[in-house]
C-alpha cells in the first residue's frame, strides 16, 4: 500500500531508479567495455543500451502500450536481455515464461495478463516453439504478436532478428521513450513459482521489490563493474532475474551467459573469460 511504499523510500530500502536508468548510465561512461558474452555473440554496453532502445521502438510501433503485457519464453541468449530491457524501456510488463515450459504451462503463462506479444525461440532444446503457440492461439484472444528469435518466423509471426536488425531509431527518436519510463513501485515483471503441486503461481514484482536483494547482495559480495558473472540461472526464476537482470546491470559487471549447464562447459567459460562470480544452487 501507499504507506509501505513511503516507509521504505524513507529507510533507503527502495530508490527512484529503474534499471535502464542503469543501462544508459554504463553506455554512457563506458561504452566500449564488453557487457554481454553469449557465444560468439559479444556486446558492449552502448551496443546493449542501442538494441533495447531498438526493440522498444518497435514494440511501440506494433501498438504496445506503457502497461501492456508481453511474455518473454526465451533461453539465457543475448536476445533475452535485449528483449527484457527493452519492454522496460516501452513501459511494459514482463511475463517471464520458462524456456522449458511445454504446451499445459504454456497456455496458462501466455494467458496471464494476457500477454499481447509474445517472444519465443524458433527451437530450443528440440522443441518447436512457434508450433506449440500456433496451437494455442485460439484460447489466446488477447496475443496479438507472436515474435520468433534465432531463425525463420513461420507464417503469422514476426522475426525477431529481422527487428533487431531494422534501424527504427532513425525513423523515430529514441527520446520518445522517456515518456513511457515506468515508476520504480509500479509492476513490471512477473515471475512464476516452481509449482511441484500444481501450476506455478505468479508473482508481481516491482523494481523496488527486485532492485533491494541485488543492493544487499552487492554490499555482501563487494561486486563492481570489473566483475565477471556467469550466468547459467535460468532468467526466468526469480534468482536468475536477480543476479543476470538485477545485479549485474547494477554494478556494470560482463554477463558470460549458459542456456543449459555443463560443468565442463562451465569451467571452461570460468578459464577463458576470467568469471569472478558464479551464483548457483545447492
Amino acid at each position: 500500500d501507499a504507506a509501505r511504499i513511503e516507509q521504505n523510500h524513507r529507510a533507503g530500502y527502495w530508490q527512484d531508479e529503474v534499471v535502464t536508468d542503469l543501462l544508459g548510465k554504463h553506455a554512457q561512461e563506458r561504452p566500449d567495455a564488453i557487457a554481454i558474452v553469449d557465444g560468439e555473440h559479444r556486446l558492449s554496453w552502448s551496443r546493449f543500451l542501442h538494441l533495447s532502445q531498438r526493440f522498444a521502438l518497435h514494440l511501440r510501433e506494433l501498438g504496445v502500450e506503457p502497461g501492456d503485457i508481453i511474455a518473454l519464453q526465451m533461453p539465457n541468449w543475448m536476445e533475452y536481455l535485449v528483449c527484457y530491457h527493452g519492454i522496460r524501456l516501452a513501459g511494459g510488463v514482463v511475463v517471464q515464461v520458462g524456456a522449458d515450459w511445454r504446451s499445459a504451462e504454456m497456455a496458462y503463462g501466455f494467458d496471464i495478463g494476457p500477454a499481447k506479444v509474445a517472444i519465443v525461440p524458433r527451437e530450443f532444446m528440440v522443441y518447436d516453439y512457434p508450433a506449440i503457440l500456433k496451437d494455442l492461439r485460439p484460447d489466446l484472444p488477447g496475443l496479438e504478436h507472436v515474435l520468433v528469435a534465432r531463425g525463420e518466423a513461420p507464417d503469422g509471426t514476426i522475426s525477431l532478428d529481422e527487428i533487431l536488425a531494422d534501424p527504427i531509431e532513425e525513423r523515430i527518436s529514441v527520446d520518445t521513450l522517456r515518456a513511457c519510463r515506468p515508476s520504480p513501485d509500479q509492476i513490471i515483471r512477473i515471475v512464476f513459482t516452481s509449482g511441484t503441486t500444481g501450476l506455478p503461481k505468479a508473482i508481481m514484482h516491482t523494481t523496488n521489490t527486485l532492485a533491494h536483494s541485488g543492493r544487499i547482495t552487492q554490499a555482501v559480495f563487494k561486486h563492481d563493474a570489473n566483475d565477471v558473472f556467469l550466468i547459467y540461472l535460468p532468467y526466468s526464476t526469480n534468482f536468475g532475474s536477480i543476479m543476470g537482470l538485477q545485479l549485474s546491470v547494477m554494478v556494470g559487471a560482463t554477463m558470460v551467459l549458459m542456456d543449459r549447464f555443463s560443468a565442463t562447459r562451465a569451467l571452461e567459460l570460468i578459464d577463458q573469460e576470467q568469471v569472478t562470480f558464479v551464483p548457483g544452487t545447492p
